[in-house]
């Protein structure tokens, strides 16, 4: 059975070494038995189909079948990651492949999708290679061996690994990581390095998750600190707001019993100036009354009343009067 096998497989008659395409899976008959994996390591042209041979460069180069990738002489590395994708079924990766214009080295592009680092259900590692199964991670998987260029004279090739525009929204501004791989570089050697990139990726994460944990508590921290600093701030203005208003109350108090108390000393001050001038007006007003008088009495004494004054004659008749009367007085009484 197994050499009719053999025989339909070296025919190529639908059959190819990536499951993906339906057929005979070589990869998965050569576990049946030691028969059958004896078998198909000892064909070279079996061993080609599962990339375990080289093939000529100008074969390679000729074939139109590219449609897992436009790297003709690095058909295993294309073909791995588009299997790793495939089994995804979310197209995490998306692959282009050119020559650098000024190395001339063939380079493949490998864009992984912000997809990869979105939720927290599950790994970036786990998210790519999660789907594979058991027996394709074990240590000893034929699969390890392949090199990276299936072609008979090889070339070296370089992986350009690059995040999506969004991938600075999960704090995760990632540059080009570029891999450099020679002409004896195996799948093995992608696989570490690309395993290696999604825990990296994951501890990266996790350290942001740490880091926004961290930076959430401190600053709820702060706006408790904050709280209460602000609240014990305005109890201070308070306070200090109050004493303020307290000794401003008291120093007008003080400033009113003062201007009150001034007007009372000028109202006092008024009265005693009104008083003194008073009192001098009065005096001035007897001193000139006696002045008058007693130059009226001289005047009356030596020159005698005034004839054409009506009132100094009155005065002068009355007086008259007196003396008469008086002498009179004295004469009744001496007899």
């Amino acid at each position: 059975m197994a050499a009719s096998i053999v025989a339909l497989a070296e025919t190529g008659s639908n059959t190819r070494g990536d499951v993906s395409k339906g057929g005979i899976c070589l990869f998965r008959i050569q576990r049946v038995n030691k028969t059958f994996r004896d078998t198909i390591q000892g064909s070279t042209k079996l061993k080609q189909l599962i990339y375990l041979a080289p093939r000529d460069n100008a074969k390679l180069k000729d074939e139109a079948d590219l449609e897992e990738g436009r790297l003709a002489l690095h058909k295993p590395l294309t073909a791995f990651l588009w299997g790793i994708n495939f089994r995804t079924k979310k197209e995490l990766l998306d692959l282009d492949a050119h020559k650098d214009a000024e190395e001339g080295v063939e380079a493949l592009v490998t864009v992984l999708r912000d997809s990869i680092c979105s939720g927290r259900s599950t790994t970036p590692y786990k998210k790519i290679f999660g789907k594979c199964p058991k027996k394709w991670r074990r240590a000893q998987a034929s699969w390890r061996k392949i090199k990276v260029c299936n072609a008979r004279v090889p070339v070296p090739v370089r992986v350009v690994v690059q995040g999506e525009e969004t991938w600075p929204d999960h704090a995760l501004p990632m540059g080009d990581i570029v891999w450099d791989l020679d002409e004896e570089a195996t799948l093995e050697h992608v696989f570490d390095l690309l395993s290696e990139f999604l825990k990296a990726v994951e501890d990266l994460r996790h350290g942001k998750d740490l880091h926004e944990r961290s930076r959430a508590k401190k600053l709820l921290q702060f706006d408790e600190r904050t709280s209460s600093d602000r609240h014990q701030l305005e109890s201070q203005l308070a306070i200090e707001l109050k004493a303020l208003e307290d000794a401003l109350d008291r120093e007008k108090s003080t400033r009113d019993d003062e201007v009150a108390r001034l007007d009372a000393e000028l109202r006092d001050m008024e009265l005693k100036a009104f008083g003194i001038k008073a009192s001098s007006s009065r005096e001035a007003l007897e001193s000139q009354l006696t002045i008058e008088r007693s130059y009226l009495g001289r005047e009356v004494d030596e020159q005698g009343f005034d004839q054409g004054d009506e009132i100094t004659e009155t005065i002068r008749m009355r007086l008259q009067a007196v003396e008469t009367r008086r002498a009179q007085r004295t004469a009744s009484e001496s007899k």
